[in-house]
């Protein structure tokens, strides 16, 4: 992507998520983020197909930056941590991170297109990343089954600590979130 495309287009995300702290998803238009980036209707429908095509980008850029850290970063370091409580730990800090914008999205929206958006970029992340043969339990049931349940957990954890304001600490809720699915990779015990 050439600097004038990726200038563009941040500068129409930045503009998003600048609109996003003032009101809800839901009564943003496309022509608010046209007028708050400074940008045309044809310059936007050639980077973008619409708002939501806008938000699923923006969802993907932090699943992708979350579950693959490439450098250390100025809060926290990443990069050697490869274990499964860090790497939810670390998409954790990335929604704390951006908690206006994703606190609007799921409280004041309403709508669940965030919800389903972040579901659906994480179900690809999660299907590249998990092994085609699951071990333990998991392996038992279909394999799109565990990992939309695995996802679906995620989301809903992450939708319940937006209601209670990020209060509760990243790596406590990782701890448990991984403590819990851990039990579908070991092997049944035998009676």
């Amino acid at each position: 992507m050439d600097r004038r495309t990726a200038r563009t287009e941040r500068a129409i995300r930045t503009a998003f998520c600048s609109l996003l702290e003032q009101k809800s998803y839901a009564r943003i238009t496309v022509q608010d983020v046209l007028d708050e980036a400074d940008v045309g209707r044809s310059t936007f429908y050639a980077h973008f197909d619409g708002k939501e095509d806008l938000l699923a980008r923006l969802v993907d850029e932090i699943c992708e930056h979350a579950t693959t850290p490439l450098s250390p970063e100025p809060d926290h370091d990443f990069t050697e941590r490869t274990d499964e409580v860090s790497v939810v730990e670390y998409l954790l800090r990335h929604v704390q991170e951006r908690r206006t914008g994703v606190r609007v999205l799921i409280v004041g929206a309403g709508d669940g297109t965030f919800e389903r958006l972040l579901r659906e970029s994480l179900v690809e992340q999660a299907d590249r990343q998990l092994p085609s043969k699951l071990p333990g339990v998991a392996g038992t049931v279909d394999r799109r089954f565990v990992v939309e349940h695995l996802v679906g957990s995620l989301v809903d954890l992450t939708v319940q600590w937006a209601h209670r304001a990020f209060a509760d600490d990243p790596r406590e809720l990782a701890e448990s979130y991984v403590t819990l699915m851990r039990a579908l990779f070991v092997e049944e015990c035998a009676s």
